[in-house]
């Protein structure tokens, strides 16, 4: 004579953690995808910017001034931190906002804009020495436009200004990495 049909306890008991042990897995595996997304649209939105900032020089002979001491993605500042100059979030506290729509159709923001140290961050060179350039006063002749990677980068520490981005495009011959 045959028992019960069915599964036992202790079979219901592996299958529920073999299926757990798996969605961990693949877990772990989405947010590293995630996170390589992210640097991947932080990429693409540096090197678009890029072609944005060399058609403002093109049309007024230098790139966009500097306006407040921290240009970012976040708001102007004095320090850095969002909303200190009355500018809660955004390009609009800086001279960078002056590219956009003629030569760009939207303003670049992080993916994770607001959670320091997530921004971007904008460095015009302008009457002064700056990442291996002169500027003369009233010119901003080059720049260093900077953000962080989640995962690993070509150039850690390119930004001195900001130690924390890890990933710089320049223009005008500034040298990223050189003293800021």
């Amino acid at each position: 004579m045959r028992g019960p049909k069915g599964f036992t306890l202790i079979e219901l008991l592996v299958v529920i953690s073999v299926i757990g042990l798996l969605a961990s897995v693949i877990l772990i595996s989405l947010n590293s995808a995630r996170a390589k997304a992210r640097d991947a649209k932080r990429i693409a939105d540096l090197r678009q910017t890029a072609s944005a900032l060399e058609l403002y020089f093109d049309a007024n002979n230098q790139f966009p001034p500097d306006v407040v001491p921290c240009d970012t993605s976040r708001g102007g500042s004095v320090n850095c931190t969002p909303g200190t100059n009355g500018v809660p979030s955004g390009w609009d506290g800086g001279g960078f906002y002056s590219i956009y729509p003629t030569f760009t159709s939207s303003l670049p923001k992080d993916p994770e804009n607001l959670n320091n140290p997530n921004f971007y961050y904008y460095e015009p060179v302008q009457g002064e020495t700056q990442f291996g350039v002169t500027c003369a006063v009233g010119n901003a002749c080059a720049y260093i436009f900077s953000a962080r990677l989640e995962g690993s980068s070509p150039n850690p520490g390119c930004n001195a200004c900001l130690g924390s981005h890890n990933y710089c495009i320049s223009g005008g011959g500034a040298q990223p990495g050189a003293s800021c």
